[in-house]
């Protein structure tokens, strides 16, 4: 399990994500 920023309302990733994290967009239903 990968190290993950806590998604904002929406299921969106915030601006704020690591260098290492690769930059996606999370979508929770």
């Amino acid at each position: 399990m990968p190290d993950t920023e806590i998604l904002p309302p929406g299921g969106y990733w915030s601006g704020i994500i690591p260098k290492h994290h690769r930059l996606k967009i999370v979508d929770i239903e």
